[in-house]
């Protein structure tokens, strides 16, 4: 029986990652993902004019994609493969965190929150994009680098995107009545478009690794890869039609922030630092 997993480094013969994913690979899997996103964007606007419809399809689009890759990283993380007591203790701290989160949410501390979630999410994106061209084996990041400088220059490219977000909220105007705020349409699209970028070049990424594996493994992973989006596209599907009260909590931006927070830490942990 294969077994096969998104972080597991190739079979022992295979190319390594720096044989294929040169300059050219990566920018071809960084091209391919913005084209795949501003054709989404253009179709999202000519199948639904009507601003409210659009932001609706655009929020559930990410969410369905972003929750796919977290579930392949997670189903797929090494964390996972210690031992039970090691499993119960992440678990526990998982659920202390999500306890905390939740009372934060009503509190004053919800912004201050989110604002961190934000950031660690921001850089675990940009330092993602930066890695992929680096990996020692196909499929696998390599280790966190121990210089400050490539996390400083993520960090800052995030704070960046969020300056960039409160310039466009603060050059909008206010809600008219009875319609989408133009300030709330285009600071969920922003964010929708970064999260996107992410899960669809990582999709590609994957790919790519799948294409330098024996069959038999190539095949594996890309089934992997089609199971981990399907399901939350059919729990996200079948709770908007029966469990509304379901759907409007798997559905909430907080929510995925905090598991996207979680996320980022969990593959930092898996991926480890590089040697000194």
């Amino acid at each position: 029986m294969v077994r096969d997993s998104f972080d597991r480094a190739s079979l022992p013969g295979r190319r390594p990652a720096n044989g294929w994913t040169g300059v050219r690979a990566v920018w071809r899997i960084r091209a391919g993902a913005l084209m795949l996103l501003l054709a989404g964007w253009l179709a999202l606007h000519a199948l639904a004019p009507d601003a409210s419809v659009r932001r609706t399809w655009l929020s559930l689009v990410a969410l369905m994609l972003g929750y796919g890759h977290l579930l392949g990283a997670s189903s797929s993380s090494r964390s996972l493969h210690g031992s039970g007591l090691e499993r119960l203790f992440a678990g526990l701290c998982t659920a202390t965190a999500l306890c905390a989160f939740s009372w934060a949410m009503h509190g004053a501390a919800r912004l201050p929150v989110l604002a961190v979630l934000g950031v660690v999410s921001g850089w675990h994106i940009l330092e993602n994009d930066r890695a992929m061209g680096h990996g020692g084996r196909a499929g696998r990041l390599p280790p966190l680098p121990r210089r400050a400088q490539p996390h400083g220059i993520a960090v800052l490219g995030t704070l960046l995107l969020c300056l960039t977000g409160l310039v466009v909220w603060a050059a909008l105007p206010q809600r008219a009545p009875g319609t989408v705020s133009p300030r709330a349409f285009a600071l969920e699209g922003l964010l929708a478009a970064l999260l996107l970028y992410h899960a669809i070049a990582w999709i590609l990424f994957v790919l790519e690794c799948a294409r330098h594996l024996p069959p038999r493994a190539a095949r594996a992973r890309r089934r992997r890869l089609l199971w981990v989006h399907a399901l939350p596209v059919a729990l996200l599907g079948a709770s908007g039609h029966w469990l509304q009260d379901l759907h409007v909590v798997l559905t909430s931006p907080a929510l995925y922030l905090f598991w996207s927070g979680v996320h980022a830490v969990q593959t930092a942990r898996a991926r480890g630092l590089e040697s000194a």
